[in-house]
């Protein structure tokens, strides 16, 4: 990579908003991988509100004419369901979709500003065209985003190098997640943060969503303020989800044709549910350094409450339904179509699905997973 193309990538990356990295569904941590995201303090006072107001945030990149340079994109397209491309860093034209044209504007400001040009090359086959590139030190891509497991793989082949290093990336701006960011570095060194520009965070974190239609037609309690109070527990989520489900079809047993209380999948239980739940297995020491610890009676507590829940009738499992013979369990023949269809209250799945439900004859709301039990001090949202 020439110096001209490694300032680029770096006022980019702060101008842009652009981390190094974007999660694909297993990023950040609650003194691991995951993180339990907390709004901010809110601002009391007028003069801070009157401060923030008049505040103007700037980038730190001087001024530069890099001569009509192509800054090119290599990113993944969306997989066979339509999830997980790489999304909001490059568009071609202005086209009515709001995130679309943001991207488009945005990009247009800083090609003005710098005197560049953008370019995507989207491939299924991003991974090796990224890696032959590097092993073959050719200067052909200016930003690869990728997901944890990717970057880490570059960071400890020697492939990335310290935020530290990067003269014009400023971790301490508020476009930058400082809780995912914090739980990434290692010995106080971080190889790919994460920001305000990626979106696949956003798309990777999981939610709990409810047909509302479903809720009204039981009776079913005001599940925003149930939320609000902080006493959507565990087992009051069980306790809800039993008083919707019912064998529709007298069949006597449940399949896409009855009604269950949630419909789910092992990502969104075995993993979503232990972390949210509170349970962990890292933490790290004065040293930036992660170590095993596992508080062994919360984290037993969590698995027991995690299998009751998968294990309940009025659960209905991604893996149940491919048992049944549903070739896609997460379409509109499966999870999907039984969320969209009424047959489900709760959807405990990633956000990114929710892109999926806008065909919805019903509406439907989002709260947080619930928590294990009223001990739990806060909601936390595993990505």
């Amino acid at each position: 990579m020439t110096y001209s193309t490694k300032f680029i990538a770096l006022l980019l990356a702060s101008l842009m908003l652009l981390p190094s990295c974007s999660p694909a569904s297993d990023s950040g941590a609650n003194q691991d991988n995951q993180t339990d995201k907390k709004s901010s303090e809110a601002v009391n006072s007028s003069d801070s509100v009157s401060q923030s107001e008049s505040e103007t945030l700037t980038d730190n990149v001087p001024a530069a004419d890099y001569e009509g340079h192509t800054f090119t994109f290599l990113t993944r397209p969306n997989d066979g369901n339509g999830y997980w491309g790489h999304f909001g860093f490059y568009a071609e034209e202005l086209t009515a979709e709001p995130i679309n044209d943001a991207v488009y504007e945005r990009n247009s400001k800083i090609a003005e500003r710098f005197n560049i040009k953008f370019a995507e090359v989207c491939d299924a086959n991003w991974w090796t065209m990224f890696t032959n590139a590097i092993n073959a030190s050719e200067d052909i891509y200016d930003c690869v985003p990728m997901s944890i497991t990717s970057a880490a793989s570059c960071a400890v082949n020697g492939q990335l190098i310290d935020f530290s290093q990067l003269q014009y990336i400023d971790l301490s701006k508020p476009w930058w997640d400082p809780v995912l960011n914090e739980q990434s570095s290692i010995a106080n060194k971080l190889y790919f943060a994460i920001g305000d520009m990626t979106l696949l965070d956003k798309e990777a974190t999981y939610i709990m969503m409810f047909n509302k239609d479903v809720a009204h037609d039981y009776n079913i309690e005001d599940l925003y303020e149930l939320a609000r109070s902080g006493n959507f527990t565990a087992d009051k989520f069980q306790s809800i989800c039993a008083s919707v489900s019912s064998d529709l079809d007298g069949d006597g047993k449940f399949t896409f044709n009855d009604r269950v209380g949630v419909v789910t999948d092992t990502g969104a239980t075995y993993q979503a549910m232990y972390y949210s739940f509170g349970a962990g297995f890292f933490k790290k020491d004065s040293e930036d350094m992660p170590y095993f610890d596992i508080d062994l009676d919360k984290a037993s507590a969590a698995i027991d409450k995690i299998v009751s829940i998968v294990k309940s009738q009025d659960t209905m499992m991604e893996t149940t339904l491919s048992k049944q013979g549903v070739a896609n369990p997460w379409s509109d023949d499966g999870l999907n179509g039984m969320f969209k269809q009424g047959r489900a209250l709760f959807y405990g799945i990633s956000l990114t699905v929710m892109s999926k439900m806008r065909d919805m004859d019903s509406d439907f709301g989002v709260i947080p997973y619930p928590k294990l039990d009223e001990n739990q001090k806060d909601y936390i949202s595993f990505i």
